[in-house]
């Protein structure tokens, strides 16, 4: 069992997406991560369990682990999963839950 779970977990960290950079905007509120194969993903941290009301400088102070597969707040002590995030799982399925429901009543921007 153990070697059949450790080449699992060799393969999941293989294949899983990698930051090569997180860091916050302050001034649009957005957790910007560039993954190492060169894509860009921006998410609004009010939608991020965790990062909702807390201090732009505590935000800021984003690390990458395990060669930027987990992005990490120490003082906040929020991880998440890059591959979740990028998927948008922004937090537990209560959280999810929540947060689906308050933005299907609230009217959708039309973009030209």
């Amino acid at each position: 069992q153990y070697v059949e779970a450790t080449r699992r977990g060799e393969e999941k960290f293989a294949r899983a997406p990698k930051a090569l950079s997180a860091k916050y905007n302050k001034r649009n509120k957005r957790l910007i991560i560039e993954l190492k194969n060169g894509v860009v993903f921006m998410i609004p941290t009010d939608l991020i369990q965790g990062l909702r009301g807390a201090s732009a400088d505590d935000i800021a102070k984003v690390e990458l682990w395990l060669e930027g597969m987990y992005l990490h707040w120490e003082k906040l002590d929020v991880d998440f999963e890059v591959s979740s995030l990028i998927n948008g799982v922004f937090g537990t399925p209560k959280w999810m839950a929540e947060l689906n429901s308050n933005t299907e009543n609230k009217p959708r921007k039309r973009v030209a």
